[in-house]
């Protein structure tokens, strides 16, 4: 009985330990989010008619982001937000609340009505910029809620969001079309689309995937490896206009548990098993 007691006891610091070693790979830091500071609000919320070509020749500041560079090493004042998760189940949101409640300034986070496509084309200056970084391979779901300003006579909350593998490199105009399926010119086409790779610069952007009806309740999901960066473009895609009205957001990322690896759940069945002999054998 003694034997089987060590044994067992054994069994479990090991099967403890294992998941201990688990948790501290997954947990190493909090998952967070960082937002350019460049007009933002120190009091109150706003939505104005923002745009990146407005933030030329900037030195971006990042809330949250302790580095003299942007995130992840992205040196560019165009970029809007980030989000990193470093634990598989985690979840966040990006919006001008999330920037006040974390580091007390109303981050500029908003987008117009067609920005990502108005009908004919989007525009790059109303188009928001956000990077994204998992450290655990994990599956992403991204939902919007559009939040209108008080006032309003016009509301939208369909959004339109492409999903690209990597950063843009270099610098870009941030005051053009980046999304016009039908600019072609003699069967060659001078605009890059939704699903075209590297539509912000010459390399660095993958297209993974893109949907046109993002909302509150249907989102998009992609697979994140671990370490990797993707960029994401979002903006209003209902049409009429790619200027007004502007609405802010609230985005909503969300990911799936990181499975426990299946190399530890069959050493503790071994070890059980191990256990159960024991018990088996007869007295010597």
């Amino acid at each position: 009985m003694k034997k089987q007691s060590r044994l067992a006891l054994a069994i479990t610091n090991t099967i403890a330990g294992s998941m201990l070693t688990v948790g501290v790979v997954t947990n190493a830091l909090a998952s967070s989010t960082y937002y350019n500071t460049v007009n933002a609000y120190a009091s109150n919320i706003n939505t104005d008619k923002h745009g990146a070509d407005g933030w030329a020749n900037e030195s971006p500041v990042f809330a949250g982001w302790t580095s003299s560079l942007t995130p992840f090493g992205f040196n560019n004042d165009k970029l809007h937000w980030a989000a990193e998760i470093t634990t598989g189940g985690d979840s966040l949101t990006v919006s001008s609340q999330d920037a006040h409640d974390r580091y007390g300034i109303w981050a500029d986070i908003d987008t117009a009505k067609g920005a990502w496509f108005d009908g004919t084309k989007g525009w790059e200056h109303n188009t928001d910029v956000g990077l994204f970084r998992a450290n655990v391979t994990t599956d992403v779901t991204i939902k919007v809620s559009a939040l209108q300003p008080v006032g309003s006579a016009e509301t939208w909350s369909n959004f339109g969001i492409s999903i690209f593998s990597g950063m843009p490199e270099g610098t870009w105009n941030g005051h053009g079309q980046w999304n016009c399926p039908s600019c072609v010119i003699n069967g060659v086409r001078i605009s890059p689309t939704f699903d075209s790779d590297n539509p912000l610069s010459a390399s660095g952007m993958t297209y993974l995937t893109h949907d046109a009806t993002v909302n509150s309740s249907d989102g998009i999901t992609f697979h994140a490896n671990t370490g990797q960066i993707y960029t994401i473009l979002l903006g209003g895609n209902s049409g009429g206009t790619n200027f007004a009205p502007f609405a802010g957001y609230s985005l909503n990322i969300t990911t799936s548990a990181v499975p426990i690896p299946t190399s530890i759940w069959l050493f503790g069945s071994a070890l059980v098993g191990l256990v159960s002999a024991q018990r088996r054998k007869p007295p010597s």
